[in-house]
């Protein structure tokens, strides 16, 4: 019995895992857009550099490349707090797993004795 419960924890985290991915490949297509939005302003800038000398139209430039900027970090801020969280998620799932095993072990009434605890710890790795 304790083994579903270990079982069971491994079934949910499986899936908001893959939930994480999904919304960090959306997050990858929006961070493209934006940088081909900057690139795009940039090359125009400076393909028409005298130009944009000549009218004075620098700070306007430096304006609109600023705010594709800063929409492009707020994506990367979140792009990089989910990889962060998947990250973390990976790495903590055989924690609660056990967690999740021990803890149902213990209240069906068993005796938790570090031979049992280390002998499972052996099988959950």
């Amino acid at each position: 019995p304790s083994v579903f419960a270990g079982l069971v924890t491994m079934l949910l985290l499986v899936p908001a895992n893959i939930y994480i991915v999904r919304i960090l490949n959306r997050l990858q297509k929006v961070m493209l857009k934006w940088r081909d939005m900057r690139s795009k302003t940039i090359n125009e800038m400076l393909q028409g550099i005298r130009v944009v000398k000549y009218f004075a139209w620098e700070k306007n430039f430096m304006k609109k490349i600023g705010f594709i900027r800063e929409d492009e970090l707020k994506t990367l801020r979140k792009s990089s707090i989910l990889q962060a969280l998947s990250t973390s998620l990976w790495a903590l799932t055989p924690v609660l797993v056990a967690l999740a095993s021990f803890a149902c072990y213990s209240l069906l009434g068993n005796q938790l004795d570090s031979l049992t605890a280390f002998t499972a710890l052996s099988l959950f790795d």
